[in-house]
This record gives C-alpha cells, structure tokens and sequence, in this order.
C-alpha cells in the first residue's frame, strides 16, 4: 500500500483512550469501535496493520462462509489463545475465550460479518462477552460498510475517510497538479483504486487501463452493488438518475419509473449502504447526491457503456477523457474546495454556501473582469470566494489587485471581508505577502486541501 495508515491509527488510539477515560468516569464502558466506510477505502488494511501494532491481536474475516465453515475457521485461529476444540457454537467459543480475554489486553477484529447469515448469534455472543469484561482493556472491532451499526450495544465508531486531494498529493510527488485532481476525481480517493494508479505510466495510459472491463477499477462497483443488495438492478438505475442530475425523489421516482415512496424506500438503503448522501435544502426539503466521486464516475460514464467499452472504443475513451477534463474534474475540485471551507469555518457550511452563495462578477472600465464563485454575507461580514476552475489559472499579483478591486464595491473597508481564494497552482509571492499582512486574506493550495 502506497498510503501510510499513521494517522488513522493514531485516531483508532484515540478512539481506545476515549474508552478508557469513559470507564474511569463512569465505572463503563462497551469496548466495541465499529469502523465504517466504502468496499476497498481500507478498513481492512487499517485493522490489519492496527492489530499488528499489538501482541495479542487477531483478524477475522467471515468473507463467503456458511456457519460450520466459520466455527471451525475460528476456532482453530483462535486456538493460538485457548484450547477451542470443544466449542461448538459462537456462545460457547466467546464464553471460553473470557477467561483469556481477562487476564490480557487485546484486539480483536471481524470483518465481513454485516452479510453472514447468522451474525446475530455472533454478535450476541460479542456482547455476552463484554458483559463478563470488568476492564477496559480488550477492544473488539467490528468492520462494515453500512451506515447503520449492525452491533445493537453501545459502541464507539470510527469513519475511515477517503484520501483527500492533499494526501493524494503528498504520496505522488511526480505528479502534476492536474493529474492529482483528474485521479483524486475518477477514485473518488478510495485506497484500493488510488492503488492501481502506476506512476511510471502517463495518466492517460492509466485512465485507458481503467476503462476496461476487467480492470479492478472497473469491477469495485458491480462488487460493491452485488454484496449490498440481493437486485442490485433497481439500485443502480436510481443511482444513474442521481448521477445524471436528478437529485429530488420526485424527479428520481419520473426517471426510474417507480412511485415515489417506492423510490424515497430505495434511495434510503443507497443512503445506508453509503453509496448516496442527503444535503437538506431546508427544513422541508432534501436533494440528494452520489456520496463518492467514483460511484458518480462509473455510473456517468460506465453504466450505460459496457459494450463499447468491451469493445475498446477509442472514441468513447477520448469523449470520457475530455469531459473528465473539461467538468467532472473541476467539479470534483470545487466539492473538495467547499468541504475545505465547511471544516475551517464553522459558520459557513456546505449547505448555507449552496442556499445563500451568490455569483458575483466585476468588469471594469478596461474590459477586463473577475469572478466569485460565491459571494455571502454572515453577521454582517461579506465572504468572497473565489475557486479556479482552469488548471493553468493562477492567482497573480494582478489577479489579487483585481479581485480585491471587486470586493470593495460591496464593501469599501477591505479589513471588514473575507476573502478565500483557491487554486491549483502556486499563489506569487506577491499575494503570499498580502496574505501575511491582511487577516481576512485566505490563500488555498492543493497541499492544504485536507478535511
């Protein structure tokens, strides 16, 4: 793996010391942390190398067993810690690791147990367990892919998040800033894909090999449709429609055909299942949207061109290539640009930015003009942000000049706005120096694009 997993660990141990000073306070504490996230973003990885880094860890996968299967792989796993040979049930195996689990700190992980037809015997038998544990020193980790935890007890949990466009950036250092956003785009920062990506091959030849049926990159989705849900087909034409620009039930229900509490049904298992996202509108009203820059990517290019693509059409290669350029790219950018904003600045969120943003432009008496991406006002302050949406953009020293022209006629006193400008390219020095010296003066490079 190209990704180094030291900060998600050191936020798994955070999660552990959370544990411990809760029992401390309160005398209990449920020592269960669910690790949620999309097939191949790493939670296996992140449990794997977490376990490592500890004596008594063990890893579980119940991935494509039946139950006798599973008991006998267990136990004969768990056999490294106590005899199991006896055990013939998932109560009797957690009841005769207890004493174990008692006198020595460990962490256990199971994954894959969301779609095990009897994880509710496993998961009980978890919690029976815990019930016997008076310290809070065994941590027990329980990986899936929905939203909704599938352990009913009290649990702690953990979101592995993708690879923000920084991270991206850091871990391929010869890469141009381009290629970092047309990847970060097309993987929608999924550790299993950004893996695929061969840096001694141009990206338009890694993009070719992508766009082939029988690439991973190709294949995560159908995976990650026919492991969720038992008719997939359904699912996938409602995502389609969202992909497409249907973002209201009514209109996906019209799209797809289906009655509108059959589709809102549908739209909230996508939601579950992390594969769509709901931004509220107002209080009455939601739109919804492809939760993953991927999943909007295969659906959009992907899903409606599989014979073509089987074929090898050069044609379609090219038109997918240049709207990954020319839209979704920088679209994908702007999103990433817009997160950055609602993490940094607590009275600015996503939602407000979408609702009460407005596009403001200048042309001056010279014929040339400047543009704002958004422009709001909040308790009385003017925000004024500016995000590039041309690779070759760069924020200069006449750029600046011009940009802060505009923001003063809506507002003369420049040390009253705030002013966010982001950009794929690095700011001149000009403008890092005006940054220094003006407080509401905010400069955004892709190195800083991390949530």
């Amino acid at each position: 793996m190209k990704f180094d997993l030291g900060k998600n660990i050191t936020q798994l141990n955070s999660v552990w010391n959370k544990m411990t000073n809760d029992y401390s306070k309160h005398n209990s504490a449920n020592p269960v942390c669910i690790i949620k996230g999309l097939s191949g973003i790493g939670k296996t990885s992140l449990a794997i190398e977490y376990i490592n880094g500890h004596t008594n860890g063990m890893y579980f996968s119940f991935f494509g067993a039946d139950n006798d299967t599973a008991l006998k792989l267990f136990c004969e796993r768990f056999s490294l810690w106590t005899d199991l040979s006896s055990a013939n049930s998932w109560s009797k195996i957690f009841e005769m690791l207890t004493p174990y689990l008692k006198q020595h700190k460990t962490v256990i992980a199971l994954d894959d147990l969301e779609y095990f037809k009897n994880k509710n015997e496993v998961l009980s038998s978890v919690e029976n367990c815990i019930s016997e544990l008076h310290e809070v020193k065994n941590l027990f980790l329980i990986l899936q892919r929905q939203n909704k935890n599938i352990y009913s007890g009290t649990c702690y949990e953990y979101k592995m998040p993708c690879r923000s466009i920084a991270e991206i950036k850091s871990t391929y250092l010869s890469l141009s800033n381009k290629d970092v956003i047309r990847i970060y785009a097309c993987t929608g920062g999924i550790l299993s894909l950004l893996d695929l990506y061969d840096e001694n091959q141009s990206f338009e030849d890694n993009f070719k090999s992508f766009l082939c049926c029988s690439s991973s990159f190709y294949k995560l989705m159908p995976d990650m449709m026919n492991s969720v849900f038992r008719t997939p087909e359904s699912y996938s034409r409602i995502l389609y429609s969202i992909a497409n620009g249907k973002n209201r039930i009514s209109e996906i229900a019209a799209d797809v055909s289906f009655e509108n509490n059959k589709c809102d049904k549908y739209v909230k298992a996508l939601i579950n299942a992390g594969s769509v996202a709901a931004k509220e509108i107002d209080k009455n009203r939601s739109e919804y949207y492809i939760a993953n820059s991927y999943i909007e990517f295969w659906y959009r290019y992907f899903y409606t061109n599989r014979n073509a693509l089987l074929m090898n059409d050069e044609y379609l290669f090219i038109r997918i290539l240049d709207n990954l350029n020319t839209s979704f790219a920088i679209n994908c950018y702007r999103e990433a640009c817009l997160r950055k904003i609602s993490s940094t600045f607590y009275e600015l969120n996503y939602s407000l930015i979408k609702r009460e943003g407005k596009p403001y432009t200048v042309r001056f008496k010279n014929g040339s003009g400047v543009h704002f991406d958004y422009v709001i006002r909040v308790r009385g302050q003017w925000t004024f942000i500016k995000i590039s949406t041309d690779f070759d953009w760069r924020c200069t020293k006449d750029e600046l000049q011009k940009l802060l022209a505009a923001a003063k006629k809506l507002e003369p006193m420049l040390c009253n706005i705030r002013m966010i400008i982001f950009s794929m390219n690095r700011f001149s020095d000009y403008c890092v120096h005006e940054a220094s010296l003006m407080s509401g003066l905010k400069l955004v490079t892709l190195e800083q694009l991390r949530y």
